[in-house]
């Protein structure tokens, strides 16, 4: 499951990696924040939306220009926090060394139990 879950994650980067357009050759791009720490976001390769902060749980909506995901922000903290852009129109922000969220899986539950949390060590 992990090394199908690797490749996932890796077929969609090399997606985001390789520049498809959109059809309006930019849009809005929503940061969500799933990791402990606060997360400072801020443009890169002239882009114009202005430097925001994320707390854990947080999210934010900001237009781009382009499609390259990758050369669209700067974040930190680098050694804490990883990113997973993997699905489409979204950037994720989760504790490195955990599971990337897109990669989490779903599991209907009877809303009288807690939610299924992650194992320990991401994986």
């Amino acid at each position: 499951m992990k090394i199908a879950c690797a490749i996932a994650v890796a077929a969609a980067v090399a997606v985001v990696w390789s520049g498809c357009e959109s059809s309006s050759g930019g849009g809005g791009i929503e940061f969500k924040n799933v990791s402990s720490h606060t997360v400072s976001v801020s443009p890169d390769e002239g882009q114009k939306f202005a430097s925001f902060e994320l707390a854990p749980e947080q999210s934010r909506k900001v237009s781009i220009s382009g499609s390259d995901i990758h050369n669209a922000f700067l974040y930190t903290p680098m050694r804490s926090v990883a990113v997973d852009a993997s699905e489409h129109g979204k950037v994720y922000f989760y504790n490195r060394g955990s599971t990337p969220p897109t990669c989490l899986p779903f599991l209907p539950q009877d809303p009288s139990e807690p939610a299924p949390q992650p194992p320990p060590g991401g994986g």
